[in-house]
């Protein structure tokens, strides 16, 4: 889990040892676009910058069943 991971970091932070890889897929990320959703440019780079993956895709084509939700790790809008 996330608190075990972040306990481990700082158990080696303190320790003075190296963290260890994250040897995981990158999280894949879909990122929805549409009027009035703004920002989808800024969300995207920060996953890319963090190791993850991005797709900005239009609300519509989620909607139209082009894109499918269940294909991606998170969901941003």
């Amino acid at each position: 889990t996330m608190s075990n991971q972040a306990e481990n970091l700082t158990t080696q932070m303190v320790s003075g040892q190296e963290p260890q890889t994250n040897t995981q897929q990158p999280v894949h990320a879909l990122v929805l676009t549409g009027f009035g959703i703004n920002c989808e440019e800024e969300l995207a780079a920060a996953y890319r910058l963090a190791g993850g993956e991005a797709t900005i895709v239009h609300f519509n084509q989620v909607l139209n069943g082009e894109t499918s939700i269940h294909d991606y790790d998170v969901l941003n809008f």
